[in-house]
């Protein structure tokens, strides 16, 4: 890249974290704050020929976990597992592969793609574990056989880590708008669907878990009726 050119993206880098300062700005209570913020944003904008999904991208990153060496579309449970991971976190991703081997891209607010590659890392070695361990445990005749009970057993075990996500996964419409915009730009081929909006926080999602725990830890005795404490009299 030319001096020139690495200049000009500089020059649009500081724009578009100008434009993001005056945009908070303009959230002021005070009137004539907000304004001034928002016609400095728009006339940002205008110089450097920026529109609004510019500056909806910077709130996002990227992060590319390779995944194998194959060529080929990766296994139904491998992206089935990304999708889960990335539900978790508030992102999307997708798949790739070619001569360079298969990938996974994760897309989500700073910070969030990379723990959803690291999420994913972790639950995959989980997964093959448990996998190992069933497998080891159970006769299963050909080599066939045993392939295909260990894919139905990693895309159910997955299945059940879903259900788990599905409590509390999520993201805002800010998060959202954000990915929309840096996934038009970067990979303009690939769909995004609407994404759930979160329901609950993590502080509330772990006070949901800690009182699904101590309430299954109870334990209640079925009540005597009026005919079984009369029978305990008579006795």
């Amino acid at each position: 890249m030319s001096e020139c050119a690495t200049g000009d993206k500089n020059k649009r880098a500081r724009a578009l974290d100008r434009i993001k300062k005056c945009f908070a700005l303009a959230k002021s209570s005070n009137p004539h704050e907000a304004e001034a913020a928002m016609r400095q944003a728009r006339k940002l904008m205008d110089k450097f020929k920026l529109e609004i999904g510019d500056v909806h991208a910077t709130q996002t990153e990227e992060f590319s976990l390779r995944i194998g060496k194959a060529k080929s579309v990766p296994p139904q449970w491998i992206r089935m597992l990304s999708m889960t991971v990335s539900k978790a976190f508030g992102c999307v991703s997708f798949y790739s592969y070619g001569p360079d081997g298969q990938s996974l891209i994760f897309i989500g607010e700073i910070g969030s793609a990379e723990m959803s590659a690291y999420a994913y890392e972790v639950l995959i070695q989980q997964m093959k574990d448990s996998k190992r361990k069933y497998l080891s445990g159970v006769s299963i005749q050909g080599t066939v056989q045993r392939r295909k009970a260990g894919v139905l057993y990693a895309e159910a075990w997955i299945i059940g880590v879903h259900k788990r996500v599905e409590e509390f996964s999520g993201i805002t419409e800010e998060v959202e708008r954000a990915i929309h915009a840096y996934t038009q730009r970067n990979y303009p081929g690939v769909p995004v669907t609407k994404m759930k909006r979160r329901k609950l926080d993590m502080d509330a999602y772990r006070a949901y878990i800690q009182g699904k725990r101590d309430g299954e830890s109870v334990s209640l005795h079925k009540p005597m009726g009026r005919d079984e404490h009369r029978q305990l009299e008579l006795e």
